[in-house]
Order: C-alpha cells, then sequence, then structure tokens
C-alpha cells in the first residue's frame, strides 16, 4: 500500500547493501513508482506495526490461543515450536 500524502518535511536515507538492492527490486517489479515511495511506505508499515506483524499473523495468533485454550492438551513443547519455525523460515528462503 502505497500513500502519496504530501509530506510536510523531507528526510534524506542513504540505503546500502542488501536495504538498497530490496527498495531496487520493488521499484523494477513495478511494486512502487520510486525508491521514495517504496521507503516511505515501509516507514508508515512500521508505525502502525511497530512489532512488525501482518494483520492476519495477529488474527492467527489470536486463534491459536483460542484454540490452546479450548484445549490446553494441544500445546507443543519450545523445541517442537523452534524446530516447525526453523523449518519454515528455511522452506521461505
Amino acid at each position: 500500500m502505497w500513500y502519496a500524502n504530501a509530506m510536510s518535511e523531507t528526510i534524506t536515507v542513504t540505503l546500502t547493501g542488501p536495504a538498497a538492492e530490496a527498495v531496487e527490486g520493488l521499484v523494477a517489479r513495478g511494486e512502487y513508482p520510486t525508491a521514495e515511495a517504496a521507503v516511505a511506505d515501509a516507514v508508515l508499515q512500521l508505525a502502525e506495526d511497530p512489532d512488525g506483524l501482518a494483520p492476519e499473523w495477529t488474527a492467527e495468533i489470536r486463534r491459536r490461543m483460542a484454540e490452546h485454550e479450548a484445549n490446553p492438551d494441544s500445546a507443543i513443547s519450545s523445541d517442537e515450536l523452534r524446530a516447525r519455525l526453523a523449518a519454515r523460515f528455511d522452506a521461505k528462503r
């Protein structure tokens, strides 16, 4: 979601390395018209959700917490949780 609101102030930021490459990729794929628009959107999203959780993640967390409260035996160990998260992370690479 790109916000086209006029800014009252201007801030100059220099990105290097992977961050610069990511922004360039977003613009090259046409997801944003400019690097400035991509960075502005990222900052606004961070301001709206400082924990970095998308609304669907928050909803899923709440659903699973309610599921667990209804059935406490559904809990998994912290080791199992780490293994599952690592597998999901590796699958997305």
